[in-house]
């Protein structure tokens, strides 16, 4: 498989978590790791740097001693600085959170930003990791902007052994209008096989290029973050895709990889729609 994983390290815990999952995920693919420090300004000196890179090389050492690693120093704001550097990579992963913004909150800029803008696949790591991963989870919701992820997850399903979990989402319709207006006739069992179709579907020619790959589908009357938060909680990776806009230089993360990110116990990977 080769190429590239890159994965942006700051001294943080949660980095140094996505730099052990980064490390194993570069070595399981006989990929490089590219490891970069981002030096934002103040007291970040090239002292400061020079450590963080050092402590990298124990973990690294611990984790995938036989992985190819390469290490840079760059300056500029993080999230943009890491986002154009891992273009060509495949996949940029980072921790959920790192040393700087406001305690309490689950989710970084920079990791919120790297999902917006990177051209290539973003992993968030949050700390710790799940011990045990036998499985990978995929959001489906049928449309095209999600092909991207689909196809990732079910290659990161195969080249792990992993099971992977496709879920899709729907919710009952809420009914509006006078207070005396007809009640919304729903028929339950249509609709979740029209859902249920919509995943078969979604899913036909990704096992035909994967046939290795063992998969679970899964249509669930229910919240999709939560749903898939649920499904994911002993996952390797849920994976998600960021939707297409006509604006290739600032992405839009959706409401549901918006909330995996924040709230997920798991690795979170935001695949972009094709160029």
């Amino acid at each position: 498989m080769a190429g590239e994983v890159f994965v942006g390290v700051d001294g943080s815990s949660e980095a140094g978590h996505a730099l052990a999952w980064a490390a194993r995920e570069a070595d399981a693919r006989g990929a490089r790791l590219h490891v970069v420090v981002v030096a934002v300004g103040g007291d970040q000196t090239q002292s400061w740097s020079d450590d963080i890179l050092d402590r990298a090389q124990l973990t690294i050492n611990a984790v995938a001693p036989d992985v190819e690693v390469t290490v840079e120093r760059m300056d500029g704001p993080a999230a943009r600085v890491l986002a154009e550097a891992a273009a060509s990579s495949s996949m940029l992963v980072v921790g959920r959170r790192g040393i700087g913004g406001f305690a309490g909150l689950l989710l970084g800029s920079v990791a919120h930003g790297v999902a917006q803008l990177a051209e290539c696949p973003v992993v968030a790591v949050p700390a710790p990791e799940v011990p045990v991963a036998d499985s990978v989870v995929v959001g489906v919701d049928g449309s095209e902007g999600n092909e991207a992820a689909i196809g990732f997850a079910f290659a990161l399903a195969d080249l792990h052994g992993a099971r992977l979990r496709a879920v899709h989402t729907w919710t009952q319709p809420v009914p509006f209008g006078p207070a005396d207006a007809l009640p919304l006739v729903y028929d339950v069992e249509a609709v979740q096989a029209d859902e249920s179709r919509v995943l078969a579907e979604s899913l036909a020619g990704w096992q035909d290029e994967h046939p290795d790959v063992q998969v679970e589908s899964r249509t669930v009357r229910g919240h999709p973050v939560r749903t898939l938060d649920a499904q994911a909680s002993d996952a390797l990776a849920v994976v998600v895709g960021r939707r297409a806009t006509r604006n290739r230089v600032i992405g839009l993360l959706g409401s549901v990889s918006h909330g995996l990110l924040h709230h997920a116990r798991c690795p979170v990977a935001v695949v972009p729609p094709p160029a």
